[in-house]
């Protein structure tokens, strides 16, 4: 079976859903230098489309998911990194850092990931 319908749909949504941004995803720079000496390099960004989502009272247990997270579906278009817990990420002005990353990917396919993330 092709997904390839559901992948242009769900990513049509988030490009032009309600609360839609284009958000930055920022990857780390690779790690430099040596055990004693240790280093990153330049931290790269890239563009992407996402949906930002509150969550509900009852999902906020104060560990897991703590109060002021928030949940962002990612769109795959466009994209040619996958977003990572550590990785930074800027929507609509504001910092976050990304705690958890679900792919939602039936038959293999990327439709979108899911995203927690935590303010800076």
């Amino acid at each position: 079976m092709s997904w390839s319908p559901e992948i242009a749909d769900a990513q049509a949504g988030i490009r032009e859903g309600g609360r839609g941004y284009t958000a930055t995803l920022l990857k780390p720079g690779a790690e430099t230098g040596d055990a004693h000496n240790p280093g990153r390099g330049a931290a790269t960004s890239h563009s992407c489309y996402v949906v930002a989502m509150d969550y509900r009272e009852a999902q906020i247990d104060g560990t897991m998911i703590q109060r002021g997270d928030r949940r962002f579906m990612v769109s795959p278009e466009g994209l040619s990194v996958s977003p990572e817990p550590g990785d930074g990420f800027t929507v609509d002005g504001v910092s976050w850092h990304i705690v958890d990353v679900m792919p939602v990917a039936p038959g293999g396919s990327v439709i979108y990931w899911k995203v927690q993330a935590r303010g800076r």
